[in-house]
């Protein structure tokens, strides 16, 4: 937003947001603020919502960030403000944008996808605690406390995002243009979301994007990966034996299809071991698609990333998946009946194989 609503807009998106509870919660903390914003400059709750829920979209489309970015996001910001009105000064700048980094951060603090709620909320928070370092610490501590009563709404809507099928910063601008869109994409992300209300009833879910075409020999061996996988997870009892390994095969191309994989173990196994292929380097994050959708719409099953319901034995099978699955990762070997080697798919063997992997990298 590089420039400031005018009441007209701001009275548009207000009707319409009213009871959103990213917009509660900006207009219940930043309300008290704008008594110390310096005279004359109009900033509302309304515009502080626009920038928190268009820094909320580009993060949650971000499969990689580190703290450079998240700190040219906040200079990035600084600039856009500059362009609001003439009297902008540093203290509105940094009490604007600190409110915006704020509310984004207390919103990803109750995501259900570790990546989100623990990696770049610890990012956003370098960030807060240097650019706010020397602020009003009592007006802080009141502003955080309004920020944690609003807690419980937050989460709920942040952990149903996944479900909506346009991004928020899009309808934001749907709803100041005349002209409405039946699809929106955010500028420079790669994720897209369709109309809320307008999703076909034949969607496939998504699957992982995992084999990488145009390199026969890298192929072969992600297959081969593949299907020791297929092997385990049926010893543990993890997925149904009628399973078919061409089924199974295919939850790892990237095409949207039913993959008709019945899930058996407890769907705390299953929502971290899909949060942690989808950190992969090797798993490119499917389009649209986070843990949580997988389980839902894939496997039929509620999400639940509670990982102190997550036995040690569970932990060390998720880490033994993601090791298999790194064709970086030597296998074990054994030799055949005509001499020629094969591979020892036994988990004993693979456990000894990637042992000391296994336990340096052992708290998922």
């Amino acid at each position: 937003m590089e420039r400031l609503l005018n009441q007209n807009e701001k009275g548009k998106l207000q009707d319409t947001f009213k009871t959103h509870p990213l917009f509660l919660t900006c207009y219940k903390v930043f309300t008290p603020r704008m008594a110390r914003l310096d005279k004359g400059f109009l900033v509302t709750p309304i515009d502080v919502f626009c920038e928190s829920a268009r820094l909320l979209d580009f993060l949650l489309s971000q499969t990689e960030i580190n703290q450079h970015q998240v700190d040219s996001l906040w200079n990035l910001l600084f600039i856009d403000i500059m362009k609001w009105g003439t009297n902008v000064t540093d203290h509105n700048k940094r009490m604007i944008t600190g409110t915006v980094f704020q509310v984004v951060r207390a919103t990803l603090t109750q995501y259900y996808d570790s990546y989100y709620s623990d990696t770049i909320c610890e990012l956003l928070k370098h960030t807060v605690e240097r650019e706010l370092n020397g602020c009003d610490e009592k007006e802080q501590e009141k502003f955080l406390q309004q920020l944690m009563n609003q807690s419980p709404e937050l989460c709920d809507w942040i952990n149903s995002y996944d479900e909506a099928e346009e991004w928020l910063s899009d309808q934001i601008t749907d709803t100041l243009e005349v002209k409405s869109r039946t699809t929106a994409k955010r500028t420079g992300t790669s994720k897209q979301k369709k109309k809320v209300g307008e999703k076909k009833l034949d969607d496939k879910p998504k699957t992982l994007i995992y084999y990488k075409h145009g390199n026969n020999g890298v192929l072969t061996k992600q297959r081969e990966r593949v299907d020791i996988v297929f092997r385990l997870w049926n010893e543990w009892g993890w997925i149904d034996d009628q399973t078919t390994p061409d089924d199974f095969d295919a939850f790892f191309k990237g095409e949207p299809r039913h993959c008709n994989i019945t899930w058996k173990a407890n769907s705390t196994i299953l929502t971290i071991l899909l949060q942690e292929l989808i950190k992969q380097p090797y798993i490119e994050r499917p389009t649209g698609c986070a843990a949580k959708s997988l389980v839902e719409q894939q496997f039929k099953k509620t999400a639940n990333s509670d990982k102190s319901r997550l036995d040690e034995d569970s932990e060390v099978k998720i880490r033994l998946t993601l090791l298999v699955l790194d064709i970086k990762n030597p296998l074990p070997e054994r030799h055949g009946r005509t001499g020629n080697e094969e591979i020892n798919i036994q988990e004993a063997a693979l456990r000894e194989i990637f042992a000391g992997q296994l336990r340096s990298k052992k708290g998922i």
